[in-house]
C-alpha cells in the first residue's frame, strides 16, 4: 500500500488515463526504479515519481511527477498519448515566475494547451478549444484570442489555483490527495525527453523560461 502525499504546487505532473505504472514508465523511457514512499514520489526533482493509479474524473489515474516534465512539449505529450492509446495530460505551475501551464492530448491528439507567464505578462499558448471546466472558472470560450488586452486579461486571471482547478476537473487535483492506494510508489533517476525534433524549428525568442530549465529557445 502506498499512503499518498498532497502536492501540485511549484512543481509539475502528468497524468495518465487507465494505464498502470510500468506502462507509463515504459511510454516515458524509464528503467529501474525502486518502491518509495508517496511522499518522495511527489517531491521528485530531477527523478520522476510514479504513484500506482487514483481514482478522479472518468476512472482511475497514473500519475507522473518531476521538475523536468514542466516544459515537456506538446509534440511529445501527443506522442505519448498515441503510444498509451489514452488521454495525457499535463500540468506545471511556479509561484514565483507565475509560470502555470496545462495540457491535453487524447490518442494521438492534441486537444487543448495553455500556458501563462505572470512575471512577463504574456500569454505562450492558448491551443484548442476552451473545456466546460476552464469556462466555469472564467475563461474565454474561444478558440483564438487576437485582442491584447483580452490575453493579458487571461494571464490576470490565470494562478496557480486556475491549474489545479482544471486539473480537478480534467483528471485529479493532487492538492486533495490524502489516504491509501494499493501497490508501491516508483521512482526512477532518469527523464528521458524523447527524441530531438528532426530539424532545427525556427522560434521567436522567449523572455522567460521555467526557472528550473536550461535557458534555451525551445
Amino acid at each position: 500500500m502506498t499512503h499518498l502525499e498532497p502536492f501540485g504546487y511549484k512543481t509539475a505532473w502528468l497524468a495518465v488515463h487507465d494505464r498502470s505504472q510500468a506502462q507509463v514508465a515504459e511510454a516515458l523511457g524509464l528503467t529501474g526504479g525502486r518502491n518509495v514512499s508517496g511522499g518522495e514520489a511527489a517531491e521528485a526533482f530531477g527523478e520522476v515519481g510514479i504513484l500506482p493509479p487514483v481514482p478522479g474524473v472518468d476512472g482511475r489515474w497514473t500519475l507522473a511527477v518531476s521538475f523536468q516534465l514542466a516544459d515537456i512539449s506538446p509534440t511529445r505529450l501527443t506522442s505519448l498519448a498515441a503510444l498509451l492509446d489514452t488521454r495525457v495530460q499535463a500540468f506545471a505551475t511556479h509561484r514565483v515566475a507565475e509560470a502555470h501551464r496545462w495540457l491535453a492530448a487524447d490518442r494521438g491528439r492534441l486537444q487543448r494547451h495553455v500556458e501563462v507567464v505572470g512575471e512577463s505578462g504574456e500569454l505562450v499558448a492558448w491551443t484548442g478549444e476552451p473545456t466546460p471546466t476552464e469556462t466555469g472558472l472564467g475563461l474565454p470560450a474561444l478558440e483564438e484570442i487576437t485582442d491584447e488586452d483580452a490575453r493579458f486579461q487571461v494571464v490576470l486571471d490565470v494562478n496557480e489555483g486556475t491549474v489545479m482547478a482544471v486539473a480537478r476537473g480534467w483528471s485529479i487535483d493532487p492538492t486533495t490527495l490524502s489516504g491509501e492506494v494499493p501497490g508501491h510508489a516508483l521512482l526512477f533517476d532518469d527523464v528521458d525527453e524523447g527524441p530531438p525534433p528532426p530539424e532545427p524549428m525556427a522560434t521567436r525568442p522567449r523572455r522567460w523560461w521555467w526557472p528550473w530549465s536550461p535557458p534555451t529557445d525551445r
